[in-house]
Formats: C-alpha cells, sequence, structure tokens
C-alpha cells in the first residue's frame, strides 16, 4: 500500500455509511440552494435557552415551507437528504467543506456539486476507496492500539491517539474532550459498524475483531508503536481501574506520586531524604472537614521486587488512611510472607486492602454502575449526534 496522505483532525469524523449516502445524494446539486437551506436552518436554530428540536425533519422541513422559510427547491433538497436517512441540520455546508477537503466533492462550472472520482466509488462502498478514506482520516491507526487481548478503554486509548495525532498525522491537540471525540467517533461511526472492532463490558471495552485482526496484518499497520508485553498491559489496565474507582468515589487521583507526596504538607519540605523521591504508582486523596486530608497509598505489584515495594509503603503508611496493594493471589501470599517475616504486620495489617485484578475489575464494574445509575449519563460524541455540524466544523478548524 502507498505511504498514505493522512487528512486528519483530532475532532470526529461522520458516521460512514452517512457521509456515502450523503456523497450520492448531494450529486447534481446546486450549491446555491445548499447555502440557502443552510442559511434558513441556522437562523431558526433557536436559543441555548430555547433551542429548535432538529428530532423530526420531515415535521419541520414541511413547517419551513408552509411559513416562507424554505423556498420550493430548499424542501425539495431538504426532502431529498431526510429521506437518505439524513437529517438535513446536520448535512449541509459543513458537510460540504469536510468533503472537499477530504478530496470526494468538487464543484463544477454550473455551480453544482460532483463528486470526484474517489468520491463517486467512496459513495457506492468500493473497498479500496474505503480503505483509502480510512487510512486518511486515521481509522485504521486505531486498529494498531487494539492489538493486545486486552482491550483498551477510550481513556486509555486518548494518549496513543494523542501522540499519533501529533506526530505522524501532523495535527496538534492538546484538549481532552477533541481527543475523546476524535477516537469515539471514529470506533462507533465508522470501526464498530465495519465490522473490524467490537465493544464489551463495563466499563466499556474495545477489541478488534478476527476481521479486524487480518485488515491490520493486510495493511501491516501493526508497527505504529512497539508491542508491549503482556505484564506491562496489565499493569496499566490495573493502574487505569483504580484511578477510574477512586474517581468515582469523590477522591483526587494521582499517577506515579512520589512518597514524599503522601506525606502530611507539614512534613513534606523536612523530608529531604532520597528515599522520598522514590514512586509508588497511584494514590488517592481527599479533604474532610473532620480528619483532615485522608491519603490512600496504591501499588499493584507485577514483577518488581517484593523487598522494594514493602519498603517503600513502610516508609508512608504510618501517614495513610489505607493502603492498596494489587497482585495475583501468589504475589499478594508472597508480599504476606515477607511482612510476616520482617516483623512489619502492624505497620499493614489494619490498613491494607489487597486485591486481585480481577477483583478490581469487579469493583470497577460495580462503583461505575452505581454512579451511572446516581448519575444518569451516555458515552456519547462531543458534538451533535448526526455527525457533522457547525459547532463540530469550529471545532475542527481549530
Amino acid at each position: 500500500m502507498a505511504t498514505p496522505e493522512y487528512n486528519v483532525t483530532s475532532h470526529h469524523v461522520p458516521k460512514l455509511d452517512e457521509y456515502q449516502a450523503f456523497l450520492r445524494v448531494i450529486e447534481g446539486e446546486s450549491d446555491a440552494t445548499l447555502r440557502e437551506m443552510s442559511e434558513r436552518i441556522e437562523e431558526h436554530k433557536g436559543t441555548p435557552q430555547e433551542p429548535t428540536d432538529w428530532s423530526e425533519p420531515g415535521k419541520w422541513i414541511a413547517e419551513f415551507h408552509a411559513q416562507g422559510t424554505f423556498t420550493d427547491t430548499a424542501r425539495d433538497l431538504a426532502s431529498k437528504l431526510h429521506n437518505a436517512g439524513l437529517n438535513p441540520r446536520h448535512w449541509r455546508l459543513d458537510a460540504v467543506r469536510r468533503a472537499r477537503r477530504d478530496g470526494t466533492l468538487t464543484v463544477d462550472n454550473g455551480g453544482r456539486y460532483r463528486p470526484t472520482e474517489f468520491g463517486r466509488a467512496l459513495g457506492h462502498a468500493d473497498a479500496a476507496a474505503v480503505d483509502r478514506y480510512l487510512t486518511a482520516n486515521g481509522m485504521y491507526a486505531i486498529l494498531a492500539f487494539l492489538r493486545d487481548e486486552d482491550g483498551q478503554t477510550l481513556e486509555s486509548l486518548l494518549p496513543r491517539w494523542q501522540h499519533w495525532v501529533n506526530t505522524v498525522a501532523g495535527k496538534s491537540a492538546q484538549s481532552r474532550g477533541v481527543l475523546s471525540g476524535g477516537v469515539w467517533w471514529r470506533l462507533n461511526g465508522s470501526l464498530i459498524p465495519l465490522g473490524l472492532v467490537k465493544q464489551e463490558g463495563v466499563p466499556r471495552r474495545y477489541f478488534l475483531t478476527p476481521e479486524g485482526a487480518a485488515k491490520a496484518t493486510e495493511l501491516k499497520i501493526d508497527r505504529i508503536e512497539p508491542t508491549r508485553r503482556r505484564s506491562e498491559r496489565a499493569h496499566e489496565v490495573a493502574v487505569e481501574d483504580i484511578l477510574k474507582v477512586g474517581d468515582l468515589l469523590g477522591y483526587r487521583t494521582r499517577r506515579t506520586p512520589t512518597l514524599r507526596d503522601l506525606l502530611p504538607r507539614s512534613e513534606q519540605q523536612n523530608a529531604t531524604a532520597r528515599v522520598y523521591n522514590k514512586q509508588i504508582d497511584a494514590c488517592w486523596t481527599a479533604e474532610l472537614p473532620l480528619l483532615g486530608e485522608i491519603r490512600v497509598a496504591i501499588e499493584v505489584q507485577d514483577k518488581g521486587g517484593i523487598p522494594d515495594l514493602v519498603s517503600r509503603l513502610k516508609v508512608v503508611a504510618p501517614f495513610c488512611h489505607y493502603l492498596i496493594i494489587i497482585s495475583d493471589e501468589k504475589q499478594i501470599a508472597e508480599i504476606q510472607e515477607h511482612v510476616a517475616a520482617t516483623g512489619d504486620e502492624k505497620a499493614f495489617k489494619a490498613k491494607t486492602v489487597w486485591m486481585t485484578p480481577e477483583q478490581l475489575q469487579k469493583v470497577r464494574q460495580e462503583v461505575n454502575h452505581l454512579s451511572s445509575v446516581l448519575t444518569p449519563s451516555d458515552e456519547v460524541g462531543p458534538v451533535e449526534p448526526g455527525g457533522i455540524g457547525p459547532d463540530a466544523e469550529a471545532a475542527e478548524e481549530e
């Protein structure tokens, strides 16, 4: 496959089937008519306090025409889009701008839209054209981030996506919301509908399907980043899980704090010994009116030395309300034996929570479920559900 020319923004992309439908519908339509339709829709978008309800296009298209807002030609174009399964509110000038940037649409000398050869092939689901589009917009790059069998959450994909967008694709992106939208729309708008990726579980994890793995191998995109050992992936997943549990419980969470960070603020300046520069995997902290600062030290033990683990936690144990140690059953038993043999049971016994990665995943699922029940929310794209809209356009232009 030739070296791709990327057309990537960090923001979302439209749903592939809707984009293909748009390319078929818009062929031969007048640029002037689409601009007229877009302007009339924009004028009637309402206010943040009283937004217009765009959920029933057939209803508001007819009302706009009856009120004289839409001319006959604007009504006909809006109806044509609606009959193709597209909401005209989301498929107007900004969709044309995107298509022209993608190289799928042009305007002829008569002011009418004409799909390019690439656009016409994409609109009719030609396999080579779909490959070209997904590659150029970074969708196939995401397959490389899903090649481990542990699966990835949206949160764990963000740093990889940010690195790829800012280096390979040459687009600087810092906003977490924009990055999240970029991954979410690509997964749910293209890769999952095409059967290349599947989603499972709570919290939602994304996995390659056999078809997705075959496509990644076919396109030789499995070397975007070095393959990590399974133990490294498991460690990362466990740290991510325990931090998410802390977030949901209302703690402030932090990765890799130093031992000094786990001391009371009044003690930190005096902690000058080098041992206080050592790090642990994570911590939770919280401020309570009567108890003051609550500190929870967290270690995920997979392949490091047990004496070093115990010595680090022993330093901060007197200042922490709890210690959470996550490891497999065999290593938990070995750590407990070491603690008993060195006479450190008193420092650990009353405040240590022992947990396997499997138990941690169940805890995260339960806490996440409880949180979603108490504070209902859906994982949705950060912009309008139609996939393209004026807010999306502004975000893409950044």
